[in-house]
C-alpha cells in the first residue's frame, strides 16, 4: 500500500545548482524558516488539556493583493498557537499569524504580526510559474529542523498525476513527483525552475526511495484566487462514482454506439449534495467533459499526455459551468451544470484547529464519528466487531439512511461509577434515538438530553442493538456533576456550534 506522509525538515546537501548562482541567492532571501508551537488533542480523553508540541517547516514570500505574504503548507501551521519566522540572513525571529488556511489542499497564507517592513526588507516576492514538463530539472529550497542554514537540493520531474493529499487524508488533487532529496521537515519550501516557483514541497512516499511530492501551481493559484474575497470556500465536487469500461462484454451489454466504443465511464452512483445531483443518474455513461472525450480508462488527452478527467474541473470555482456529454437510454445528451462544493464527506477529512467535540452524560462519553475518532478507536472497534461503525464511515454514500444525519454519534466509553456500572455493554454503538427522538448531530443530541432529563426516564436506542439503555432521570444533574468532579472534567460538553 502506498503511504504518503507530510514532511517537515530539509537535509543540508550541496551541489552545483540547476539555477544560476546569483538567481539562487536572490530566491533564498525570500525563503522563510518557520517554527511552530501547536496543540495536540486527545480524542480518547477529549476534555483533557492538549499537549504542546513544537515543529518546523519552510515557506516563501509571494505577492498577494499587492502585499507581501508568506505561503506555506497547512500542515506546518495546523493547531498552532504560536508561529515564529525568519529569513536567510536574519538573526532574530518574528511572530506571524495564519490569515488563510486550506486543509483540503494543504496550503496556508501567513503574515507578520509586527515589524513587517523590517521582516520583508530585501525580500522579493517569488513568481508563480507553470506546470513543469516531465524529465525537466527542479531545485528545492528549505530549512532543516532547528537550523539556521538554508538547504538546497536538485532533482528531476518524474511524474505528474492526481493523488491523495496526506494532510486531509481524503482529498485528491494534481501532484508533481520529483526525485529531489526531500526529507521530513522541508514542508512549505519552494521548488524552483527557471527562476519561478513550480511547486511547494509537501509530502514524501515512505515506501519509495527519493520520491518527493510538490503541490503544483494550478493548486496554488486556485487557493490564492479563492481567498481573494476574504474567505476560503474549498474545492467543488463533481460527485460521480464510476467504473471504467475496458470490458468488451460490459460495452456490449450497455449497447454503446460504435462511435463511442472507446469512450466513456459507467456511473453507478451520485454523491448527495454535489454538482451532479439532480442532473446525472446511475446508469449514465459519461462520454465527454468540458469538450474533452473521456477514454474507457477515465482519462482525457491534455497537453500531450493522458490525465484523469477530474483534473479538468478540479480547480473550478463554485458556480462555474461544467459541460458534460452523456449517454442515457441510448440517447446522447449535452448537460450543463454548475460547480458546487459539498460538506457531505467532511467527517472523513482529518480535523484540525479545534478541540474534539464530546458530551459526558451520567459518565457516558458520546462523540461524533470523524477521521480523528476512527484513528483513535479503529482497533478497539475492530476487536469489538463494531462493523456498523466502519460501514457508516467508509460507505456513507451508499448508506442513504445517514442522509438526514449531519453527524453519527457514538458512545465511546463509560467513566466507571457504581450507578452506571452495567452500561459498558453499550459502548461502541451508534446512537439511534433518545426517547424515540432522532438525533441529527451532537448539538441536537445535547439539547435533547437537557429536555428529556426533566422526565422520569431517558431511553437510549442504538443501531444494531435490541437492548435499550435506560436511565432514571431523578437527580441526574447532581450525579453527572459528581462523576465529572471525580474524573477532573471541567465541562460536560464541547460542541463547536455552541
Amino acid at each position: 500500500m502506498k503511504i504518503l506522509i507530510a514532511i517537515f525538515v530539509f537535509e543540508l546537501f550541496s551541489f552545483s545548482f540547476f539555477e544560476k548562482k546569483d538567481q539562487i541567492e536572490r530566491i533564498t532571501r525570500s525563503v522563510v524558516n518557520i517554527e511552530v508551537f501547536s496543540f495536540q488533542y486527545s480524542y480518547e480523553s477529549p476534555w483533557q488539556q492538549p499537549k504542546i508540541q513544537s515543529s518546523s517547516g519552510s515557506g516563501f514570500v509571494i505577492s498577494f493583493k499587492n502585499q507581501k505574504k508568506i505561503l506555506t503548507n497547512a500542515h506546518v501551521v495546523s493547531n498552532a498557537f504560536q508561529i515564529r519566522i525568519k529569513r536567510v540572513g536574519q538573526n532574530q525571529f518574528y511572530f506571524a499569524k495564519v490569515e488563510f488556511i486550506a486543509h483540503d489542499c494543504d496550503l496556508a497564507l501567513l503574515d507578520v504580526i509586527q515589524n513587517s517592513k523590517e521582516f520583508y526588507q530585501d525580500a522579493e516576492p517569488l513568481e508563480i510559474g507553470d506546470l513543469p514538463k516531465l524529465n525537466s530539472p527542479v531545485t528545492v529550497i528549505g530549512f532543516p529542523i532547528g537550523g539556521n542554514k538554508v538547504s538546497i537540493t536538485k532533482g528531476i520531474v518524474s511524474r505528474v498525476d492526481m493523488d491523495t493529499y496526506s494532510h486531509s487524508g481524503i482529498d485528491s488533487h494534481l501532484v508533481i513527483q520529483v526525485d529531489a532529496a526531500i526529507n521530513p521537515g522541508n514542508s512549505g519550501g519552494p521548488a524552483i525552475q527557471n527562476g519561478k516557483v513550480i511547486g511547494v514541497a509537501f509530502q514524501i512516499l515512505r515506501s519509495g526511495e527519493n520520491l518527493g511530492y510538490l503541490i503544483p501551481t494550478s493548486v496554488i493559484r486556485k487557493f490564492l484566487n479563492d481567498i481573494q474575497d476574504g474567505k476560503y470556500n474549498g474545492y467543488i465536487e463533481l460527485g460521480v462514482l464510476y467504473q471504467t469500461l475496458e470490458n468488451p462484454m460490459m460495452k456490449n451489454a450497455l449497447k454503446l454506439p460504435k462511435e463511442f466504443q472507446s469512450n466513456g465511464v459507467y456511473i453507478y452512483d451520485i454523491m448527495p449534495n454535489t454538482s451532479s445531483e439532480g442532473y446525472l443518474k446511475p446508469g449514465d455513461i459519461l462520454l465527454e467533459i468540458q469538450g474533452y472525450p473521456i477514454t474507457n480508462h477515465g482519462e482525457v488527452w491534455i497537453k500531450d499526455e493522458y490525465r484523469n478527467f477530474v483534473e479538468l474541473i478540479d480547480n473550478l470555482e463554485e458556480g462555474e459551468v461544467i459541460q458534460l456529454k452523456i449517454l442515457r437510454n441510448q440517447q446522447i445528451l449535452n448537460i450543463n451544470l454548475k460547480a458546487k462544493t459539498t460538506n457531505y464527506l467532511d467527517f472523513q477529512r482529518k480535523d484540525y484547529d479545534t478541540p474534539p467535540e464530546y458530551v459526558v452524560f451520567y459518565g457516558l462519553v458520546f462523540q461524533p464519528l470523524n477521521h480523528n475518532l476512527l484513528s483513535t478507536y479503529s482497533s478497539v472497534w475492530f476487536n469489538h466487531q463494531a462493523s456498523n461503525i466502519f460501514y457508516y464511515y467508509y460507505y456513507a454514500i451508499q448508506n442513504r439512511t445517514s442522509l438526514n444525519r449531519k453527524q453519527i454519534i457514538i458512545l465511546t466509553k463509560v467513566l466507571s461509577d457504581h450507578r452506571n456500572f452495567y452500561y459498558k455493554e453499550f459502548t461502541h454503538y451508534v446512537v439511534k434515538s433518545i426517547n424515540n427522538r432522532q438525533v441529527e448531530n451532537l448539538k441536537m443530541f445535547y439539547q435533547i438530553l437537557q429536555e428529556e432529563s426533566k422526565k422520569n426516564l431517558i431511553i437510549f436506542e442504538f443501531e444494531g442493538k435490541e437492548k435499550k439503555l435506560i436511565i432514571q432521570a431523578k437527580h441526574i444533574q447532581n450525579i453527572n456533576q459528581e462523576i465529572l468532579k471525580n474524573y477532573g472534567i471541567k465541562k460536560d460538553f464541547f460542541i463547536k456550534e455552541f
